[in-house]
């Protein structure tokens, strides 16, 4: 078999995430952050046979640029490049972190048994990606550790980069929206580890976000930090 460009895209977005990767037999492809604050999932268009662990997903990658069939095995994958071949041997599912079940993706007909119903949103708003690129450019210029999604007294939802401990902080910012409630839900920028695109965005008061992907069937599970506020 070999992996789409898609799909290869969407592993690299995810060995940002964690280096290693639980490969479930099936199209859906999921990982989890060490710290365990961000999980992903997504449809593929490949169907992997065998459940797979890879402890080093980055240098899989880039192994895939040299051989890029891959003929799947219990313990190992057998990659090649006509007659030129790399045995890829898998990893223990005892040294890596991965997610044994991820929320239901919305509009799937792939979602695993036992998955659990995304959080209900009380905010919901839109992301696009210059508004994403902007501000990640401006927080990565200015060393802004924090992004924020909030209100002021017009009502208008705001994406803003800022340092939240600091009163002086410069602070960077966007309308995204409209809200009737006063917010400010906080996420730490390396948390937004997200591939390209536009996005729709729901929040709990619970403090959990879901991204979801306008255009590909990949979502993101975000945890905000401690001290958002909602209604407050």
């Amino acid at each position: 078999m070999k992996l789409s460009e898609q799909t290869q895209n969407i592993l690299k977005n995810y060995s940002t995430i964690n280096q290693s990767i639980y490969l479930r037999k099936g199209s859906r492809l999921s990982t989890i952050s060490v710290m365990r604050n961000i999980l992903a999932a997504t449809d593929v268009s490949e169907k992997f046979p065998v459940d797979f662990c890879i402890y080093d997903l980055g240098k899989f990658l880039n192994l895939l640029k040299i051989y890029p069939e891959l003929d799947f095995q219990e313990k190992y994958v057998m990659m090649s490049n006509g007659v030129k071949t790399y045995k890829f041997m898998a990893a223990e599912p005892s040294i890596i972190v991965f997610v044994e079940n991820t929320f239901a993706l919305e509009g799937s007909d792939n979602n695993p048994e036992g998955s659990k119903p995304s959080p209900d949103w009380d905010i919901n708003v839109k992301l696009p990606n210059s508004t994403l690129h902007t501000i990640n450019q401006v927080a990565s210029i200015s060393g802004l550790p924090d992004y924020s999604l909030s209100t002021k007294d017009d009502g208008v939802v705001y994406f803003c980069a800022l340092d939240k401990k600091d009163d002086t902080s410069n602070v960077a910012e966007e309308p995204v929206g409209e809200s009737n409630a006063t917010f400010n839900m906080y996420f730490r920028s390396e948390n937004l580890k997200l591939i390209e695109g536009d996005y729709d965005v729901g929040i709990s008061k619970n403090k959990i976000s879901t991204f979801r992907h306008q255009k590909l069937p990949i979502q993101y599970w975000i945890t905000l930090e401690q001290d958002s506020t909602y209604g407050e």
